[in-house]
């Protein structure tokens, strides 16, 4: 046990990495949404604000002081008043593969473009991961949705569990 707060306190008297510090909470949004933003373009869509959702974690830093990671999501159809669909409406609104893949194509770069590389798809269409500021990147698309889901890493600053009302 005392071995165990030790270890602690050392982790914790470290200073930040290079990569937790990298980015400003205003340039992880920024720069996320942006990634973000290309990515649904690449599918041939619209971003539309009711379309986006971010949201921010809080999460542990290399020192065990609190960092932030931040989220955003894009889905359509992104009514949340929709009604479930069906195992044979789900069935019916799947693609192709080779449709699927031909759609994910453009959206595969702009993952690649970001400094991400592919991973197993874990129930994704596509699903891409990333050793620097930028974590991980997921796209699935069917006949009448899309979705695109991208989060960083855990970096310093930033509000924890929730945005500023700032």
């Amino acid at each position: 046990m005392a071995k165990s707060w030790a270890a602690d306190a050392e982790r914790r008297a470290q200073p930040l990495t290079e990569l937790e510090t990298s980015r400003t909470q205003t340039e992880s949004e920024q720069d996320l949404a942006g990634v973000g933003e290309l990515a649904v373009r690449a599918l041939g869509e619209d971003v539309r604000s009711r379309d986006v959702v971010q949201v921010t974690l809080e999460c542990p830093l290399s020192n065990l002081q609190e960092g932030t990671q931040y989220m955003w999501r894009w889905s359509v159809p992104s009514d949340p008043k929709a009604e479930p669909q069906t195992d044979s409406e789900r069935q019916a609104d799947r693609l192709p593969a080779d449709e699927v893949e031909r759609r994910l194509a453009p959206v595969r770069q702009v993952f690649r473009e970001a400094g991400l590389r592919d991973a197993d798809p874990y129930g994704w269409d596509i699903r891409a991961l990333g050793d620097d500021w930028l974590a991980e990147a997921n796209a699935t698309v069917t006949r009448s949705s899309g979705d695109v889901m991208l989060e960083t890493t855990c970096l310093a600053g930033g509000p924890g569990n929730g945005y500023d009302d700032e």
